[in-house]
């Protein structure tokens, strides 16, 4: 019993100095927004949602940013790197919500097909 005691003990102390690192690093908004969480697991997964966003947020802004991509068209007197520019943005932004990647060859189908037929 006394082993178990211990243990709850230090699992207790490492668990309050993670959290305790964690609220020092984040701003007082989040702070305000995760400080009633109970372990330092509950803040930080509590933190991953907030930034990066729930599985279905970040699928929806998937759905939609590939939507974009599909609808991704040259704009009248744009520069070949304003146009390289504004696709890179936008497929990092698909990437980055680590649902599916765009691979090189998509990207260079995308801007052969954006490019105006002689």
């Amino acid at each position: 019993m006394v082993w178990v005691t211990q243990r709850f003990l230090s699992e207790a102390k490492w668990d309050a100095r993670a959290r305790n690192y964690i609220f020092e690093s984040t701003s007082g908004e989040m702070f305000a927004r995760v400080h009633t969480k109970e372990t330092a697991h509950e803040v930080w997964k509590e933190l991953k949602n907030i930034n990066v966003g729930s599985k279905k947020v970040r699928e929806e802004q998937y759905e939609l940013l590939k939507d974009m991509l599909n609808e991704f068209k040259i704009l009248p007197n744009e520069l070949v790197e304003q146009i390289y520019s504004r696709l890179n943005v936008l497929i990092e932004n698909i990437n980055a919500l680590d649902i599916s990647t765009i691979s090189e060859v998509e990207i260079i189908r995308k801007i052969l097909h954006t490019l105006p037929k002689p």
